[in-house]
This record gives C-alpha cells, structure tokens and sequence, in this order.
C-alpha cells in the first residue's frame, strides 16, 4: 500500500478471489508478526467492535483499525437463518483508507480477509506457543468442517509443519466431505488427512488443536477434553460473544491461556467468561511471546481469538501490496 502524494486516486475493488490470490501465506504470518510489534510499541488503535442488533436475529458487527497509516472498517452481518433462504450466514467487506487525508484506497472481501487473517493468527500463535520444544508440533485436530475449519486446514498445511490433520464434526458427513476436499493438496505437502473417528483418542494423540464452529456451548465434551495432554496447544476461534462457547471450562481453567486482543476477550470471548478465568493470569499475543517464559507449569495452552480488525488490515496490506 504505497501512495507517494496526495492526487486523488481510484479505489480498487478486490473481489473475493482477488483478495483471496494476493494473500500469501508467509507474506500474513510476517504482517501479523509486524503488526504485534506496532501494538506492542503502542503505535496502533484498534477499539473493540461494535455491534448492532438487526432483524431476524442478525448482528451488524462494525470493526476499527489504524496503523498510522492507513486505517481500515470492516462491517459484518451474521443472520443464523440465512441457509434457509440459501445465502451465506456471514457477510462481510472492508475499506482501506490513508489515515492523513482520509482518501479511500480500496474496497476488499471481508469474509476472505476474516478466514484468511483467522487461520494465519492461529498458525503463527501455535509457532511461537510450541517454540522451543523438543519435538515440532506434527499431529493436528480440528473441530469443525465449514470454510473456518478449511482455512485453518489449509495454512498449516501451508506452513509445512504437520504431518497428520484429523478432523471432526457432529455431523459425520461433513466431516468426510472436508477431508475429501483437502486431500489433494495435503497429499501434495506429504500431510496424512482422515477423519477424527473417536475425538476423545484422537485429541490424547494431538500437539495441536483448532476448534472452529459457530456452536453456543462447548464441541468438546468433559471426557474428551480431559485426555488433552499438556503442552498441547488448543486454538479456540469459532465462538466471538460471551454467550458463545466451545470449550468446557474444565479445560480453560486448567490451561495456561492466551489471547489475541485481551481487551475484546474481556467482554467477547464466551470460552474464558463462562470459565471465570482470573484475567491477571491471562497472556496478550506478543512478537516474543513463549510459553517457556511465562509459565512453568506442564499443562495444554488455549489460544483463545475473538478476532481484531488489526488482523484484517495486515490481511489487507498484504493483498493490496500484491496487485
């Protein structure tokens, strides 16, 4: 996003398989690490979003964003009924602008922005939690089978670390029909993709977790969740207001946590409220986080994401400064 003077320019429309094809998988993870530092430094503003009821049960979700130099709003609809009328559940765009003068630069995808900037959060959160170990983190879960569930299958596989991805759904069908989508490209990468079958072994064998749904109570059960071993690291995105969940308390409590926007988790994030986290004890993604550093007890770590519009002006940056 160069824009050398202050001519006026024509806004570029990035359709979804636009914005899509210019964001590249470790051209994100550099962004976002970029932005952590800026947050880090002080040098951004991100307000946690607004949200508007509408009709039918939606959400009108309004999010803010400025590294100094360009700003970016991203407006978002969720109607939970919408399958019924065959249109999409989330909808989403979002405006790129210059933060001196205020001109708008672009108009892009915001539910590409949102699933690619999800996913790549999660990869590079998972990197710097599982940094120093002794093994790499391989064997991979995933709970959930929608374009979240896909996004998150499809950049770790990009990231070349896993080796195996089991995944799950309480719909069995669905599950079988995300691994016959990905098993194409996994086996081009040498990455194994099968269904979970019994979730509670398959979560015992995993280093990493992904639980990406829409679901208002928790997707693990007690039991399942208790055979998680410690030191793996559970990423959490489906559920983003306080009612949401999808993982049981029991879990959270006895995990060392962290999040991506620790104001936004504080009111957002169902998993850690309905849990009574003690939010002194609760980690804000940073460059340098590891978990070696800041905490010394053995026990799995919850990557907890609610989401943030900083994210999706990384996302943004990236697939503009592609063309």
């Amino acid at each position: 996003m160069n824009e050398s003077d202050d001519s006026p320019v024509e806004v570029r429309h990035l359709d979804a398989a636009r914005t899509d094809a210019g964001i590249a998988h470790r051209a994100l993870q550099s962004a976002l690490d970029r932005m952590l530092a800026l947050r880090t430094d002080g040098l951004v503003h991100c307000p946690t979003r607004g949200v508007l009821p509408l009709a039918a049960g939606g959400r009108l979700l309004s999010m803010l964003a400025s590294d100094g130099t360009h700003a970016l709003v991203k407006t978002v609809t969720v109607h939970p009924d919408n399958a019924r009328f065959a249109l999409p559940r989330v909808q989403a765009e979002a405006v790129v602008l210059r933060a001196d003068n205020g001109q708008r630069i672009a108009l892009l995808d915001g539910d590409v922005l949102t699933l690619r900037r999800t996913a790549a959060l999660s990869v590079l959160a998972a990197a710097k939690l599982t940094a120093g170990r002794a093994t790499p983190a391989r064997r991979l879960v995933i709970v959930g089978a929608g374009v979240q569930a896909r996004a998150h299958a499809e950049a770790f596989v990009a990231q070349g670390e896993v080796t195996s991805i089991r995944i799950h759904a309480r719909d069995p069908a669905a599950a079988l029909r995300l691994v016959e989508t990905l098993v194409p490209l996994a086996q081009d990468e040498g990455v194994e993709v099968s269904p979970a079958g019994d979730l509670a072994a398959a979560l015992a064998s995993a280093d990493l977790v992904v639980t990406a749904t829409n679901s208002m109570e928790p997707v693990l059960s007690e039991e399942a969740a208790a055979a998680i071993a410690d030191g793996t690291v559970v990423c959490a995105v489906g559920a983003f207001t306080a009612q949401m969940s999808e993982l049981p308390p029991s879990l959270v409590r006895r995990s060392f946590v962290v999040v991506d926007a620790l104001a936004a988790c504080r009111t957002e994030a169902g998993d850690l409220i309905k849990a009574g986290v003690d939010w002194s004890e609760v980690e804000e993604l940073r460059v340098d986080t590891r978990v070696a550093d800041a905490d010394s007890r053995p026990r799995p770590v919850v990557f907890k994401s609610v989401g943030c519009a900083l994210w999706d002006l990384a996302a943004a940056g990236c697939a503009l400064e592609a063309g």
